[in-house]
């Protein structure tokens, strides 16, 4: 049985002219607008999930209809801080470390040649054994991953598997519970080429894997299709196929009784000029950007009801 827990609402004495009652009232209305977040401690222990307690997790997300934010940190403080967040909400969580934000963690002094990406690789392994001993403190499932990953940063990916397969060893699960491969920026054969092979090695390791096909709007590590062709924007059911052809045979992660792709939500808002804006609806009849993960993409500021409606 999943638990909800909700906060409940701290009591202030009425103001003047307003009655105990209609204060309580609009209380009570405040807390059935709450979200309630899904207690998982009795079905996924707390602390790095990987293997099948991260697929339990994302099928759990997925049957109860809600999403697990992912937030990219540079530091312990920043880590703690989401751990501290996801404990005050109840809820599961995902932390993510970029290239960029390795390299921080491992010291702006520190060289880290391209082509090599030494430091990278040692502050985001650093990032990830932090969260491995923390976590569990915190009470809630954490998923540890690391963001985009371009042709160019392969040796910084190669480096964190090396260590997920060392960790592997000794403890029988990996470091990571999964990475990410943006090819995007590659034909779509040379892209999944790439992808099957990664997957080959991660899949030994209970490791997921993350990947783009086809290519997303706006501007996102240094890649910008802010101009691109709208139509472009979304991802063929032929791009779709042929990454299930090549990778459902590799791993459980892409099981043929699971929906292969678009099976969660990735929400993005347009810049204010709404320089991102793609047909939500259409967005919604068939995956688009990311594979496992589909991309919603609104058109209106994040703030605005519109937003909110295209998000539901």
């Amino acid at each position: 049985m999943i638990e909800t827990v909700s906060r409940a609402p701290r009591t202030a004495r009425p103001g003047p002219g307003t009655s105990r009652q209609s204060q309580d009232s609009s209380q009570e209305k405040k807390a059935s607008m709450t979200p309630q977040a899904p207690n998982m401690a009795l079905d996924v222990p707390p602390g790095v999930v990987t293997g099948e307690n991260l697929l339990k997790l994302l099928d759990h997300a997925k049957t109860n209809g809600y999403a697990i934010p992912a937030v990219n940190v540079s530091s312990t403080s920043t880590a703690n801080a989401v751990l501290e967040a996801a404990k005050k909400a109840n809820a599961p969580v995902m932390i993510q470390v970029s290239q960029g934000g390795g390299a921080f963690l491992c010291g702006k002094g520190i060289e880290d040649p391209k082509g090599e990406l030494p430091a990278s690789a040692a502050g985001s392994v650093a990032l990830a054994l932090h969260v491995r001993a923390v976590a569990a403190y915190y009470g809630v499932p954490v998923v540890m991953h690391s963001d985009h990953c371009a042709k160019k940063l392969l040796p910084w990916f190669d480096k964190m598997l090396e260590a997920d397969e060392a960790y592997y060893k000794k403890f029988g699960e990996p470091l990571f519970s999964s990475h990410m491969l943006d090819l995007s920026e590659e034909p779509d054969d040379e892209n999944i080429e790439i992808c099957a092979k990664y997957f080959a090695k991660m899949a030994k390791i209970d490791l997921f894997l993350e990947m783009e096909i086809g290519i997303t709007g706006g501007e996102e590590d240094g890649v910008n299709n802010e101009d691109v062709d709208p139509e472009k924007l979304y991802t063929t059911p032929e791009q779709v196929w042929a990454v299930y052809e090549a990778l459902s045979k590799i791993g459980p992660a892409l099981r043929g009784n699971r929906p292969p792709p678009g099976s969660f939500l990735d929400v993005y808002a347009s810049d204010e000029q709404g320089t991102r804006s793609t047909d939500v609806e259409r967005t919604r009849s068939r995956p688009a950007g990311r594979f496992g993960i589909g991309r919603v993409r609104s058109g209106e500021p994040r703030n605005s009801p519109k937003f909110r409606r295209d998000v539901q």
